[in-house]
């Protein structure tokens, strides 16, 4: 069976500052009982993000995280605690190793 979104709580996007990131960080906060990581290489970007956020939704649902996913340290550190990694970055190239990461964590990925 797959879950719905409702049933996911902690949801980390890698990319999460970009165009695509910030809308999707914005829609899934729609839903009252997630939270959301905004993620990337770039922890100035996503701790701004982040706090722009946290004006329109309740700052307790918006955290902000630093990871590389060309890294594998990096990106499982990253996932340690969520329940679904939704990628909006271009990372094409290491699609394989993310992948990895989401199966030795045991978390949705997509």
């Amino acid at each position: 069976m797959v879950p719905t979104l409702h049933e996911y709580k902690t949801i980390l996007v890698l990319g999460g500052y970009g165009r695509l990131g910030s809308e999707l960080c914005r829609f899934l906060l729609k839903e009252p009982t997630a939270k959301v990581i905004v993620a990337g290489r770039q922890i100035k970007k996503a701790e701004e993000m982040a706090l722009k956020l946290k004006i329109d939704f309740p700052p307790d649902r918006v955290l902000f995280r630093y990871a590389d996913a060309s890294n594998h340290n990096s990106l499982l550190n990253a996932i340690r605690d969520v329940d679904l990694l939704l990628v909006a970055s271009n990372t094409s190239r290491i699609a394989g190793q993310i992948a990895k990461a989401a199966l030795e964590t045991k978390i949705d990925y997509m």
